[in-house]
């Protein structure tokens, strides 16, 4: 509807996996505050990561530039990585020991994630996502690797 819809300018933002559904529950990764992520994703799934800020800082770049991004379909991304990678970072930041065991999807499913995930799941183990930081950064736009979100967020 957006790109048949006569707009002198548009753009459409596709935000990969917000780093913000690791702080508290997430139906994504459950309550990791006992230390354990919960996640059917395969130990060599990179997930791209995006801040919400950055989601925000693109948006305002396609209303106060609306020539910038015309017309594109704009995947972000600020970081890749695995969720053994993010737990070892939520480790270091934190001070405590947070694992993210690789799981299958029924598994996790046993273990708290909710049913209605395990397609996303499958589908992103199978697939992959399309988002990576390259891509966005290609774009001039601003992305905030998950260490430095991490340490901005849990420090």
């Amino acid at each position: 509807m957006v790109r048949s819809g006569g707009f002198a300018h548009w753009a459409v933002l596709k935000p990969s996996t917000f780093m913000e559904n690791l702080v508290g529950w997430s139906y994504l990764f459950g309550d990791w505050s006992s230390g354990t992520i919960i996640t059917g994703f395969a130990a060599d799934t990179r997930l791209p990561w995006i801040a919400v800020d950055d989601i925000g800082e693109a948006a305002a770049t396609a209303f106060t530039n609306p020539g910038r991004l015309d017309g594109l379909d704009v995947e972000l991304a600020g970081d890749l990585l695995t969720m053994t990678e993010i737990a070892a970072i939520l480790s270091e930041v934190t001070g405590r020991a947070v694992t993210a065991p690789v799981l299958t999807p029924q598994q996790a499913v046993e273990r708290g994630l909710l049913p209605a995930m395990v397609n996303a799941v499958e589908q992103i183990n199978e697939n992959g996502s399309p988002a990576r930081p390259e891509m966005t950064r290609a774009l001039g736009l601003p992305t905030t690797d998950f260490r430095t979100w991490a340490r901005r967020t849990f420090s």
